[in-house]
């Protein structure tokens, strides 16, 4: 599994996965949660110092993203590059505190050689978003900002959807955005 944490949440003034959701930072509730998974690497694609510590305290391996600025396909092709050797890889986004233990457990149930398994439905593709290996090489073109969703919607008959409430995709790309989630008291309900 990879938690891709490089991006430069250009539209957060602080660095947003280092920002704390009531005394747990962004990025650490996403590696719990990675840490509680039956897989048997877990990498994070990161560009910062702090993040790569951190990363590291969970046992994470580190992949690191020297140039963020060529977009998400970047950390992905790096990621893809790290795990050419492994069946499949679990792609998870960094800043989705509300996605449960649960949904992710479910994600890897449905994994095969054929099918791209994320969360949505068949006209909503969402991450986490797991991809086995017959798709490295589309994965490994990706170029720009887009990420493997766009290899996910030309394969849409290989997709397995796996059902979850609608706040769990939540990504906060603004500190208002988590500010009305935290005042709103949301986390206590649905982490």
């Amino acid at each position: 599994m990879v938690i891709l944490a490089a991006g430069n949440s250009s539209r957060f003034p602080e660095h947003k996965l280092l920002y704390k959701i009531n005394t747990t930072c962004m990025l650490e509730i996403a590696l719990q949660k990675g840490k509680q998974l039956p897989v048997s690497k877990r990498y994070v694609v990161a560009q910062h110092e702090q993040v790569e510590k951190l990363a590291l305290s969970y046992g994470y391996e580190i992949i690191h993203n020297k140039h963020p600025e060529k977009g998400i396909s970047h950390s992905i092709v790096l990621a893809v590059n790290s795990c050419k050797e492994d069946d499949g890889i679990l792609f998870m986004v960094a800043d989705q505190p509300l996605l449960k233990e649960t949904t992710l457990q479910n994600i890897l149930e449905k994994a095969d050689e054929k099918h791209i398994v994320c969360v949505g439905n068949h006209d909503n593709f969402q991450n986490p978003m797991l991809f086995p290996k017959r798709y490295y090489e589309e994965l490994l073109q990706l170029q720009g900002d887009k990420g493997a969703k766009k290899i996910a919607y030309v394969h849409k008959e290989n997709v397995i959807c796996v059902p979850c409430e609608k706040d769990e995709v939540f990504d906060f790309d603004t500190k208002k955005e988590l500010q009305q989630f935290m005042m709103e008291g949301l986390n206590k309900d649905k982490c």
